[in-house]
């Protein structure tokens, strides 16, 4: 055990340092993946605004020069 008290054991200095380590890895996935959420949302949405645009466009053009019918 140890020696002095309030002294802790290296055994569980060590379980404590292993446990803040996981907990620190698990925050930085966890903020990693919510950065990885915000950034494809993000593009998502520009992609969904430049589709909605070309849309328009497209449909200006057609009406101003309408398919020709056969």
């Amino acid at each position: 055990m140890t020696d002095q008290p309030g002294e802790m054991a290296p055994e569980t200095r060590q379980l404590i340092g292993d446990v803040s380590e996981r907990e620190l890895v698990r925050r930085h996935v966890e903020r990693a993946r919510a950065f990885q959420h915000r950034q494809l949302r993000e593009q998502d949405e520009r992609c969904r605004a430049q589709m909605a645009e070309i849309k328009a466009q497209v449909a200006a053009f057609q009406q101003q020069f309408p398919p020709a019918r056969h």
